[in-house]
């Protein structure tokens, strides 16, 4: 069984903090890990963080992406995920 813990939060950039990205939903489909949002604050990218401690998420970015969504491989691992909108 795969289990999944979302912990939305926001990240201050820019002119003040954005807003969370509260609607992440976390799917298993063909093999991969599939991360998905909407977001409606105006935000150039977003960047995805992926830990074995759901409180600390120090150096764990794996990756930046603009668009709404984000996929890897399962692995045999239980991780969790962060995902931030940025502003520059």
């Amino acid at each position: 069984d795969l289990y999944f813990k979302v912990r939305v939060i926001d990240l201050p950039t820019g002119a003040g903090p954005l807003p969370v990205i509260d609607d992440l939903t976390i799917s298993v489909a063909d093999g991969n890990v599939e991360l998905d949002w909407s977001y409606s604050t105006v935000c150039d990218s977003y960047k995805i963080y992926k830990s074995t401690d759901p409180f600390d998420f120090t150096d764990a970015e794996i990756a930046v992406t603009s668009t709404n969504s984000y996929s890897e491989l399962v692995t045999n691992v239980n991780y969790f995920y962060r995902v931030t909108a940025i502003r520059n």
